[in-house]
């Protein structure tokens, strides 16, 4: 989106500049709003994505995140001493070229702190389709932010799906997405009645 200056004449600015807003940035939910089906767009989006996933000595694949998104213990280690001196204690969560890092409590009774992100020996980085490895619908709630709507239940757009959701079938499987939209969207803040 570009940023322009406008100067709005009358009484009414908001009024005249509400056909315009970015529902995302306002949450102005009102009759600029529409339901825009998304999901031609997602799958083919779906079907050509690709994930960076880990392969073991043997050969399998997986990832190296648990279910709730956190790097799976074999994948990090405590930073050397060297690496400390350089970082200090906590030094959040990157990169710097050489070396990746998180940090967090990882539940070992050491407490917050800053672990190096590491492949063991013979584990590889490989890239492979993400519909090999993930759902259509997991993949559009991580992708658009669409939480799903179970087969029966309706949308609710005042909270949980304001900006889309995702309908899906009895076996859970997607039958349509929708971003809720101002597809005429100009400008994405309050307007100056300065």
């Amino acid at each position: 989106m570009s940023h322009f200056t406008v100067m709005v004449i009358g009484d009414n600015v908001d009024e005249q500049m509400a056909p315009y807003h970015e529902f995302e940035c306002t949450g102005d939910d009102n009759e600029y709003v529409q339901d825009i089906d998304k999901t031609e767009e997602a799958r083919k989006e779906y079907e050509k994505d690709t994930t960076t996933m880990v392969k073991s000595p043997s050969g399998k694949i997986q990832s190296r995140f648990t279910k709730k998104g956190n790097y799976k213990k074999r994948f990090l280690r405590e930073p050397t001493e060297e690496e400390q001196k350089e970082h200090g204690k906590f030094f959040g969560s990157g990169g710097n070229g050489k070396l990746q890092w998180t940090s967090n409590d990882y539940g070992d009774g050491k407490g917050y702190r800053s672990l190096i992100v590491e492949l063991p020996k013979g584990w590889t980085e490989v890239e492979v389709k993400t519909s090999d490895y993930e759902s259509f619908a997991t993949w559009i709630e991580g992708y658009y932010g669409h939480k799903p709507v179970k087969y029966g239940q309706k949308p609710n757009i005042k909270t949980t799906h304001k900006y889309g959701y995702t309908i899906l079938d009895k076996k859970g499987n997607v039958v349509k997405t929708i971003d809720r939209t101002n597809p005429n969207k100009k400008w994405d803040g309050l307007p100056y009645d300065g």
